[in-house]
């Protein structure tokens, strides 16, 4: 048995005594599927979003638009 000096030594040691009482552990051979297909669920608006021509009229303001 290695001593506690080589600690990367000690661990495979130890390692193998594990493997060899236990067994190598099985790997899977697929991931296992998705419990639930993705979808994209968008939460609609709460309101209706105003725009700047629409609350200039509401709310009785102007609206200043620049075209060069």
């Amino acid at each position: 048995m290695a001593s506690q000096k080589d600690p990367a030594k000690f661990a495979k040691e130890a390692f193998a005594m594990l493997d060899e009482y236990y067994g190598r552990p099985a790997r899977r051979a697929t991931k296992p599927p998705f419990p639930f297909p993705h979808e994209d669920h968008h939460q609609p608006r709460a309101h209706r979003v105003i725009n700047s021509k629409d609350a200039a009229l509401v709310f009785g303001g102007i609206e200043i638009r620049e075209y060069k």
